[in-house]
């Protein structure tokens, strides 16, 4: 699991309802299929499918992207392959000797940062060093307010 708490991400959600999300949709030129398909191998490589959708819900809940966005890459990434030993029931396509990534299961900062720098990218944008500072405030606040909830 991911590791973030449903009431918190229903509150995040609602103070986000009136922005739009960074990422509204997944550009469909060539250079951001590519982007999109390194994103992905990215993250599965860190949580694997069985958490990928709580990792996407995150990034909704941080108004990164869209809630289209987060079916189009659950969408696309059940053609990547799977780990035999993950959590994920994998469609009859996948054979048991094709699955050969293990996750780590774990996702640090750092990680979310690397997946906010690909969201930026696909937005077409420059990256500066205000919107990476935003991303790991925004991070810090998150994982406070787990933190205070969880009683850590």
């Amino acid at each position: 699991m991911v590791g973030i708490n449903n009431n918190f991400s229903e509150d995040k959600r609602r103070m986000k309802e009136d922005e739009e999300p960074r990422l509204e949709f997944l550009p469909q030129n060539q250079e951001s299929i590519l982007i999109s398909f390194k994103w992905i191998e990215f993250m599965l490589s860190k949580v694997g499918h069985a958490e990928l959708e709580d990792l996407l819900d995150y990034y909704v809940d941080l108004g990164w992207i869209s809630e289209d966005v987060l079916m189009e890459i659950l969408k696309i990434s059940s053609g990547f392959r799977v780990y035999k030993e993950d959590n994920f029931d994998p469609p009859e396509y996948i054979t048991e000797e094709e699955g050969d990534r293990k996750p780590e299961k774990l996702i640090s900062s750092k990680d979310h940062i690397k997946s906010f720098m690909y969201i930026e990218k696909l937005r077409d944008k420059k990256l500066d060093s205000k919107r990476i500072d935003k991303a790991c405030r925004d991070l810090k606040f998150i994982d406070r307010k787990i933190d205070e909830i969880d009683g850590f």
